[in-house]
């Protein structure tokens, strides 16, 4: 089965091992890896596309950790924040931590980079901690893809399941990012899968005590 490229950002075993537990397939929208129906007839092919390993929360959360200085003061205000207010403890997420099964979330190219851009997140039902509401920060129309609500299974109870913690938090970036209407100035495209968290975190950190439970 051909991935795209982009999953080499996800080191393995991560990469295989989110793929086993997403079932090969983008967890919001159900999509297939492309390649797996080149043979099939036209009709009655499901949904299909280029599936990516994404971080949830990015691999920049790490930066300045172990230097001294302006960069180390900003990666602890980060972490504080992270720590108040989405109950994450900078062990978590150190150094390879960071490609944890449940920081990695198997996505739909196209769903991937929306993800990444703030211009999409996912928000936590009250009743399963695993169903979440897909949230956008434009109209969705002409993207009938798009589910309202999806659930987020493993296919091995070994494999955990993405954090609801990490995602809690990428949702609250993602809002304070939407409201602000700074998401693009977050976005650096030289990273394409990186945010700039310490900004949204430090906006977070104005506004996710009245929205992160």
């Amino acid at each position: 089965m051909w991935v795209s490229h982009a999953n080499q950002r996800v080191r393995s075993p991560h990469l295989s091992q989110a793929l086993k537990r997403d079932n090969y397939r983008c967890v919001v929208t159900g999509a297939y890896a492309l390649d797996q129906f080149t043979d099939a007839p036209v009709m009655g092919i499901p949904l299909t596309g280029n599936l990516e390993v994404a971080h949830i929360l990015p691999r920049s959360i790490n930066g300045g950790v172990a230097t001294s200085g302006s960069k180390r003061s900003e990666a602890a205000e980060v972490w504080a924040v992270m720590q108040r207010f989405g109950r994450i403890s900078p062990l978590e997420l150190n150094g390879d931590q960071v490609h944890r099964l449940e920081n990695v979330i198997t996505l739909w190219d196209g769903v991937h980079s929306l993800f990444d851009k703030l211009q999409m997140w996912f928000e936590p039902s009250d009743n399963d901690p695993y169903k979440y509401f897909v949230k956008t920060s434009f109209p969705r129309w002409g993207m009938p893809y798009l589910p309202e609500s999806f659930i987020i299974t493993t296919t091995d109870p070994t494999l955990p399941r993405p954090s609801p913690d990490y995602l809690r938090l990428h949702a609250a970036c993602a809002r304070v990012a939407h409201l602000s209407g700074a998401a693009d100035a977050m976005y650096d495209p030289s990273f394409p899968n990186m945010i700039c968290c310490h900004v949204a975190l430090q906006r977070v950190a104005c506004w996710a005590s009245d929205h992160v439970h």
